[in-house]
């Protein structure tokens, strides 16, 4: 029944159902997307920030927690119901390994990005944390610039769905590897002095 539904929704589309699971894919990362607390979470810490940079912790192992922990906040539960699709989907090997590739590498970059984002734009004065949370200007580019990305993904996939289900495979993961490799190595550099200077 899980793959007659797939393979209707594919037909909807007007794409091969071998490439529809790579959508699916797209889809199931957005979801991702919309947990990124590392888009504020150094604007959380505030007026007490000073306590933060007068311990002898190096800045990139600041930046790491903060990075980390909107990964394992989301990857483990993105990996948990990629085995269940692949189960419910009856999904091969390949197409298993692509839906639960594709989550944790959204995750990954949201994870660097809202750090980034969050260092560009500090909200380091407020008086809720609401107005951190819901008004801050890193939290609305992160939520329209992920959805931006997830967009652009599923269009590529239209544009280039004539290709081997391979070759687009491993094109949109090579594109968000080269972005979240990008923001590793700009969040270890230009973060780390951006910190230095709150």
């Amino acid at each position: 029944k899980a793959k007659t539904i797939t393979t209707m929704f594919c037909m909807a589309l007007g794409l091969p159902a071998e490439v529809c699971f790579l959508i699916i894919g797209l889809m199931f990362a957005a979801l991702t997307i919309l947990t990124y607390p590392a888009a504020f979470s150094i604007s959380l810490e505030g007026k007490q920030l000073w306590i933060l940079r007068s311990m002898p912790i190096p800045a990139h192992t600041v930046l790491n927690a903060k990075v980390l922990f909107n990964i394992l906040l989301v990857s483990p539960l993105s990996l948990i119901c990629s085995i269940i699709l692949k189960f419910v989907l009856h999904l091969s090997i390949f197409n298993f390994i692509v839906i639960a590739l594709l989550p944790v590498l959204a995750n990954v970059l949201i994870s660097y990005a809202g750090v980034l984002m969050n260092l560009c734009f500090p909200k380091l004065e407020f008086e809720s944390e609401q107005a951190v949370i819901k008004q801050s200007v890193s939290s609305f580019i992160m939520m329209l610039g992920g959805m931006v990305i997830i967009a652009f993904l599923i269009a590529l996939i239209f544009l280039i769905n004539s290709l081997p289900l391979i070759a687009v495979t491993i094109l949109i993961l090579a594109i968000l590897s080269v972005i979240v490799i990008t923001l590793m190595i700009l969040t270890y550099t230009v973060g780390q002095r951006m910190f230095n200077r709150l």
